[in-house]
């Protein structure tokens, strides 16, 4: 295989890697808001990870990496992906600290 051919292939990958994180977006979307039709979640009662990180007296960088190692289920939301936290996940993962 070629450079061209190479160069190729690594734009199919990202161009397959985008459409499915947008895919996979949509699909959170969906069953988030199938999970509030049925009162299973409550966005005033989720938390955000400043309301977090003041519970239980980490920084923000800490709880980045907790996520980024799939340690603790969140939730992105809004255009600017804002995280939230359900507080039944968020008292489930400290106790297990």
């Amino acid at each position: 295989m070629n450079a061209y051919e190479l160069k190729q292939v690594s734009a199919m990958i990202k161009s397959l890697e985008n459409t499915f994180m947008e895919r996979l977006r949509q699909m959170e979307r969906s069953y988030l808001d199938a999970l509030k039709g049925f009162g299973i979640i409550d966005d005033e009662k989720m938390w955000t990870e400043k309301q977090v990180c003041e519970k239980y007296g980490i920084d923000r960088k800490t709880m980045y990496n907790y996520r980024k190692m799939e340690l603790i289920p969140f939730t992105r939301k809004g255009e600017r992906g804002k995280i939230y936290y359900l507080p039944a996940d968020v008292r489930a993962f400290f106790a297990d600290l």
